[in-house]
């Protein structure tokens, strides 16, 4: 996906395993210098960080392609901080991880996410900067559920309603940070 997108950001918002539940695999290699190879792709780690209080895992990745000697550099983030079947403890953490993400992203270039929420909420606040959003938070859940089953949880007991107040509370936080004092929840349906 990363080669036929021409990405360069990876946003991961799981760990690989919680709750003794493996949820990914991993697809880039564990220690720097190391290397993976899928098919014909090679996968390098090259360096690996924790930051925002251990929040979040940057790691540089190149990838190389043998037969036609291209090489790539990949951003991949790892968001620690929301939990399986659960939220972020802080909407402001996840909005400075997302405008981390914003600078390094290549013009034009899509981001790659193992969820769908980061991206919708990205795009919505980075398309439509100035003006007051008319953004409906259930409709956009029920279209990317079409692409990511179960992008949003909705079993009672996970706290469904708690997930869409985070939503919320992320879109409205951020167009406030954005100086769009007119934005208020009413915008957001």
């Amino acid at each position: 996906m990363i080669s036929e997108t021409g990405s360069n950001v990876i946003v991961m918002l799981t760990k690989e395993v919680e709750n003794d539940k493996i949820k990914c695999t991993h697809y880039w290699p564990l220690e720097p210098g190391n290397a993976f190879t899928f098919d014909t792709l090679r996968v390098t780690l090259v360096s690996e960080e924790k930051t925002f209080e251990n929040r979040l895992v940057e790691r540089t990745l190149e990838l190389h392609h043998p037969d036609t000697g291209d090489r790539r550099e990949i951003k991949h983030y790892q968001y620690l901080d929301w939990p399986d079947h659960g939220l972020p403890e802080s909407a402001a953490a996840f909005r400075k991880i997302l405008h981390k993400v914003d600078r390094v992203r290549a013009e034009q270039s899509p981001i790659v996410v193992h969820c769908s929420t980061l991206e919708k909420l990205h795009l919505h606040l980075k398309e439509k900067p100035d003006e007051p959003p008319e953004f409906n938070v259930l409709q956009t859940v029920l279209r990317m559920r079409e692409q990511r089953v179960g992008m949003v949880q909705t079993k009672l007991s996970v706290g469904v309603q708690e997930q869409y107040i985070f939503c919320y509370k992320a879109l409205l936080e951020e167009t406030q940070k954005l100086g769009l004092t007119s934005v208020t929840a009413d915008h957001l349906v």
